[in-house]
């Protein structure tokens, strides 16, 4: 076959990038510079072959107009689901699906997970079982797989990811304000600029237009939460720092709210409060609350 039909497949690209520094996250490293004159070469040299780069996180010395990335996602459920039942675990669907939705379709993670459940004789294959005694998601043989991630954080990217690790994405969208609230030790200029780029170029904080919210993959939220629990002061210190962000989220006027999504805020505040072993301010939400559950049961009074 000629040589022009043929592919250059680079794996483990991000080996080669540059690592523990923010401002230079996706860029080669110094003692890999070979490889910037080649890539470079291999995207503006005219040729008819297929180049594709395989890699953890993306490149950013690589000309925009010249290349395109292909973010890969995990399976979809039904994929995600197909997968788990080639394991042949005892388990109804509603727990394969928990599990395959719980991992976001991760393959690799779904297949450790499938191996543990049957070869451990705690579980037997039983998915349920499994589901009733461990109530987290990143067991120990997983956990292996994200350490290989955080090693490449410098230590204010590893900071950041563990602090917003605490915010629960599904109930409110986490946006820069929310992330800038858990670094005040630094300009929103270097957040924005440095730390959460680094974070979106290595690929652990994803941004999706359409609920218009930052978002991690479960399992690094996991291991964001497992790094802050080994300093019980650092916890704290960032569920105080949620808290005080909700309650600075105007509410809409009394009289025009309706539905609970409204007060929405007010719920976390208490989450993050009790959290932190702030009990006051927890007991004022709850107040609140109340308060505004009383104002909008009268309105729909009035309403009648």
């Amino acid at each position: 076959m000629p040589w022009r039909h043929k592919a250059l497949l680079f794996d483990s690209v991000e080996t080669v990038l540059q690592s523990r520094v923010a401002s230079t996250a996706g860029y080669i490293a110094n003692d890999c510079v070979e490889y910037k004159w080649l890539f470079r070469e291999l995207v503006v040299t005219e040729h008819q072959s297929k180049i594709l780069f395989i890699s953890r996180e993306s490149i950013a010395e690589m000309p925009p107009t010249l290349i395109r990335e292909l973010p890969l996602t995990g399976l979809q459920p039904e994929a995600a689901i197909a997968l788990l039942q080639t394991f042949h675990l005892t388990a109804s669907d509603t727990e394969l699906a928990r599990l395959a939705t719980g991992y976001q379709g991760h393959p690799q993670a779904l297949e450790q997970l499938a191996t543990l459940i049957i070869n451990d004789l705690e579980f037997a294959g039983n998915v349920g079982k499994f589901l009733q005694d461990r109530d987290w998601l990143l067991i120990r043989e997983l956990e292996k797989l994200t350490d290989e991630i955080i090693a490449r954080l410098s230590d204010i990217e590893r900071t950041c990811l563990g602090r917003i690790s605490i915010y629960q994405t599904a109930e409110y969208s986490l946006d820069c304000g929310a992330i800038a609230a858990q670094m005040p030790e630094v300009s929103l200029y270097e957040l924005k600029e440095d730390i959460i780029r680094a974070l979106k170029r290595r690929h652990l904080l994803e941004y999706h237009p359409e609920i218009r919210s930052f978002q991690l993959h479960p399992l690094l939220r996991a291991k964001g939460e497992i790094m802050l629990w080994k300093n019980p002061e650092n916890l704290r210190a960032a569920h105080r720092q949620a808290y005080k962000y909700f309650l600075n989220i105007p509410l809409k006027p009394e009289a025009e709210w309706q539905e609970i999504e409204y007060i929405k805020p007010l719920h976390l505040v208490h989450y993050h409060a009790k959290q932190a072993e702030d009990e006051e301010e927890a007991a004022a939400a709850i107040s609140r609350i109340e308060c505004l559950c009383r104002v909008g049961t009268a309105h729909q009074q009035d309403d009648r």
